[in-house]
């Protein structure tokens, strides 16, 4: 009976520790604005800061939100990581929208120690075929 419970605390732990590490490191969310039936770009896409600067018709194909998750990844981490996702649904290009930095909200409570919360990044950006 003692083993078992042993057992039981082992595979609680591993769980515990795989769900803690899937849960680590930055996101991107996608927001799909239609199918995303594309096929992954290989090679480098069109990139743009404002929608003015495309000069071609295209099609927005979905929304796209990077956010570091407080682990303090850089601008140019966060814009990597949007462009690898629209080029992985097809996109031809990807235009750049907002990059929040926020402060923290005061201390967090982790495990059972308490500590300063990080500030967190967030950069949203718009994924796009071209349609002419």
């Amino acid at each position: 009976m003692v083993e078992m419970k042993i057992q039981f605390v082992k595979f609680a732990l591993v769980l515990a520790v795989l769900f803690l590490v899937s849960a680590c490191g930055p996101q991107v969310k996608v927001s799909p604005l239609g199918s995303l039936s594309g096929t992954p770009k290989e090679g480098t896409i069109k990139v743009y800061e404002k929608n003015d600067e495309i000069g071609r018709a295209y099609t927005p194909i979905a929304n796209l939100e990077a956010n570091d998750k407080s682990y303090g990844y850089s601008r140019t981490q966060l814009r990597g990581m949007l462009i690898k996702s629209a080029q992985s649904m097809g996109a031809d290009g990807i235009v750049f929208g907002a990059f929040h930095k926020s402060t923290g909200t005061g201390p967090r409570i982790s495990w059972t120690l308490i500590v300063p919360s990080k500030p967190k990044h967030t950069m949203t950006a718009t994924a796009f075929v071209f349609t002419e």
